[in-house]
This record gives C-alpha cells, sequence and structure tokens, in this order.
C-alpha cells in the first residue's frame, strides 16, 4: 500500500513539472526543446518507477567497465 501511495505522489510531480516545464516552451513554439524535455522526464521518471517497485535496473558504469 505505500509504494502505491509513492507512485501517485510521483504521477502528481510528474504532471506539474511537465505542465510547468513544457507551458512556455509550447507557447514559444520550441517544439525540439519541449519533446527533449518530455522524453527526459519520461525516461527518469519510468526508470524510478521501476526502482519504486523493487525491479533490479542495471548499473551503466558496470557496463563501462567503471568501478
Amino acid at each position: 500500500m505505500d509504494s502505491l501511495i509513492q507512485l501517485f505522489l510521483l504521477f502528481i510531480a510528474v504532471i506539474s513539472i511537465i505542465y510547468y516545464d513544457t507551458t512556455p516552451l509550447i507557447k514559444n513554439k520550441a517544439w525540439k526543446e519541449a519533446l527533449f524535455s518530455l522524453a527526459l522526464l519520461l525516461l527518469g521518471s519510468s526508470l524510478l518507477c521501476l526502482w519504486m517497485m523493487g525491479i533490479r535496473l542495471p548499473a551503466p558504469f558496470k557496463a563501462l567497465g567503471v568501478y
């Protein structure tokens, strides 16, 4: 139940960030910047959502050989 509340709060935070971050970009017709910002935010929030559900994610620095 606790993780459901965390996912809901994450959803609310992502929606509010999308609203406040992309609204000026869309008004100025900066479509590339708006899509890039949206893509980065959705990628980060989906990774955070997977991590919150307990799914182990591979560490990118291990694949590069940097410890």
